[in-house]
């Protein structure tokens, strides 16, 4: 059951945002969100080394905008959490959608750098914080990796992270009807860096 009449306004979905509320949207928001904040709360007192959210990753939702099929951008709450034990955070997004909705939240600061490798070229050009790849249609996983590991490579070397967050969508996989890479699940397997 979903509520018809809600309709959230989004300027980068055309009139209407492309997915209704449901009746257990709030408690879905609450999930995946609470799972994110309290993963960013265990990596900062030591609890854990790594920390995954396989519900979370919403990209695309703005301070005052729903997008991309996402309403609240848990990432970003979850860099925030993480900005109050390190002075740096860097944010990896390898969905092949622009992680659009996270570069804009820390567009302004020097504390958190995001790296988007995408599709899209996006509307905005990253200066010093934002470092944005856009690739082509087809890319495989061989001239990907060429792309990927010395851009990230550099990126951490120069940037000195305190803690690295990565978004991985899986439209970037060959076959999701949303993307258009040809990335196989060995070519997403990040290297040790």
């Amino acid at each position: 059951m979903y509520y018809p009449d809600i309709r959230i306004r989004s300027t980068l979905a055309g009139p209407w945002v492309q997915t209704s509320l449901f009746v257990s949207s709030v408690e879905r928001f609450e999930d995946s969100h609470g799972a994110t904040l309290d993963a960013a709360y265990r990596l900062n007192h030591g609890l854990t080394d790594v920390a995954i959210n396989w519900a979370g990753g919403l990209h695309h939702a703005k301070k005052s905008e729903a997008s991309g099929f996402c309403y609240i951008n848990d990432i970003v709450l979850g860099i925030l959490e993480l900005l109050k034990y390190h002075p740096r955070v860097l944010y990896i997004d390898i969905d092949v959608h622009h992680g659009d909705g996270v570069e804009e939240a820390f567009y302004v600061t020097d504390r958190v750098m995001t790296v988007s490798f995408h599709k899209d070229v996006g509307a905005k050009a990253g200066k010093y914080y934002a470092v944005n790849c856009p690739l082509k249609s087809g890319i495989d996983d061989e001239n990907y990796l060429t792309i990927f590991k010395p851009v990230v490579e550099k990126v951490i070397e120069t940037f000195r992270p305190g803690a690295i967050v990565l978004q991985c969508g899986a439209d970037s996989l060959t076959g999701d009807r949303l993307g258009c890479f040809n990335l196989t699940v060995q070519g997403t397997n990040i290297p040790s860096l």
